[in-house]
């Protein structure tokens, strides 16, 4: 692997140190946690922080087989630098022949980086991890490059895996990127189809910024059957609507955060991003998802889960919603069989629709705003070892910019588990 390559493999650092779990006695009854993830685009700053969120990711965490997420979005327009036309995207878990097949997919069409010096058709990239009952696990992956330019540089009609070419004084590009690594019986491993380092800055997107095309990655480990599973997640925007049967995601959640299977052994994960801008929708500030969590006692049976999500300068539909800080807490925790947690938020300046919320604003407060929006400030739920914290959610009356009647919009959310 080129250090150009390793130096953009930010989530194998986060994911190897929480995927020491201990396989189990007899490896043929092995159980397999595993995260995966696939979406069409994002953009990092040089020291890892998020400029543009991975828009239509899909995402898999847990144990449960068969598993399945799907995303879509028409068109991508991130930050002056990257446009694609339809990106699709999946993360899947199913049982095939020979054990368990954990796999990320992701195809974008019309690809446009840096005002047309990189285009292709299309790019269709794949990782794909096999558990086998024995106890051992295969990876594979790549991508399929159709029609790919860059501009002033003859490409190889078969472009091998990791490779890379320099457009003098504007970028770096790494292109059909693979990696994989074993570590305590997991393995970790990502991929990409178009990975773009700048060398000087592209309008608003500083130099050392990466712009990276069809970001997937993966982690399977294996978990003792009797020991705890943990679940949750946390984020900080999201807005979707329900058509007839299915679910069409208008703004797709931001700042992701998901807490690993097998627990981050009390390390506290992070991740964060400048702001968001969905036009017609939403605006933040910065947007920050932490998640810590910890199996302990007999056979890992106990565990600890606490996720958080704080989101600044809040405004939701042309000011219907504004707050200049929203935090969000779950918690979760099992000891000796027994489950407890909470659930909190804190708030500075929150307003519905000019009316300024009190800082202790009970659980579950609703708000009806006449023909505009059901309103629920607050939102905590606790059942077993279950729990959600959600600052703001908003369902429509009617519709509103670009969301139609029944959409909703959801505001600093957090949610813990333990199984």
């Amino acid at each position: 692997m080129s250090i150009k390559l390793r130096s953009l493999l930010l989530p194998l650092v986060i994911l190897l140190p929480v995927a020491g779990l201990q396989a189990p006695a007899n490896a043929a009854d092995a159980k397999w946690g595993y995260v995966a993830t696939a979406a069409g685009t994002t953009i990092k700053a040089g020291s890892g922080l998020v400029i543009s969120n991975q828009t239509a990711q899909a995402a898999i965490t847990g144990t449960a087989v068969p598993n399945s997420s799907k995303q879509s979005v028409a068109t991508v327009s991130a930050s002056g630098v990257v446009r694609t036309g339809v990106v699709e995207t999946a993360a899947t878990a199913k049982a095939v022949t020979g054990g368990t097949e954990i796999k990320s997919w992701a195809r974008t069409a019309g690809v446009n980086v840096l005002n047309g010096l990189i285009t292709a058709d299309a790019v269709e990239s794949n990782l794909t991890t096999v558990a086998h009952p024995d106890g051992t696990l295969s990876t594979s992956g790549g991508t399929r490059l159709v029609g790919i330019k860059i501009a002033g540089i003859n490409l190889p009609v078969d472009i091998p895996k990791n490779y890379t070419v320099t457009i003098p004084k504007i970028a770096t590009v790494t292109i059909n990127a693979y990696a994989t690594h074993a570590n305590g019986g997991a393995s970790a491993s990502q991929g990409w189809a178009l990975g773009v380092a700048l060398l000087q800055s592209q309008g608003s997107v500083p130099a050392g910024a990466t712009i990276i095309v069809n970001p997937m990655y993966q982690t399977v480990m294996p978990a003792t059957p009797s020991a705890a599973g943990l679940t949750g997640q946390a984020y900080g925007t999201k807005a979707f609507a329900k058509v007839g049967d299915g679910i069409t995601v208008e703004a797709p959640a931001t700042a992701v955060l998901r807490t690993p299977p097998g627990g981050s052994n009390g390390a506290t994960l992070k991740n964060t991003t400048v702001g968001v801008n969905v036009p017609g929708i939403l605006t933040t500030g910065a947007v920050e998802s932490t998640s810590t969590s910890s199996r302990f006692g007999t056979n890992d049976l106990d565990a600890d889960v606490v996720n958080t999500n704080e989101i600044a300068r809040v405004n939701i539909l042309a000011g219907l919603v504004t707050a200049d800080a929203i935090k969000v807490t779950a918690h979760s925790r099992r000891v000796g069989g027994t489950c407890s947690g909470n659930a909190s938020m804190t708030l500075v300046n929150l307003k519905v629709a000019g009316t300024t919320i009190p800082l202790n604003v009970a659980p579950n407060t609703t708000i009806n705003v006449a023909n505009i929006a059901k309103v629920v400030v607050n939102q905590q739920v606790r059942q077993g070892c279950g729990t959600l914290a959600r600052g703001v959610l908003i369902t429509l009356l009617s519709p509103q910019g670009d969301l139609p009647l029944g959409a909703q919009v959801e505001v600093a959310t957090a949610t813990t588990g333990i199984l």
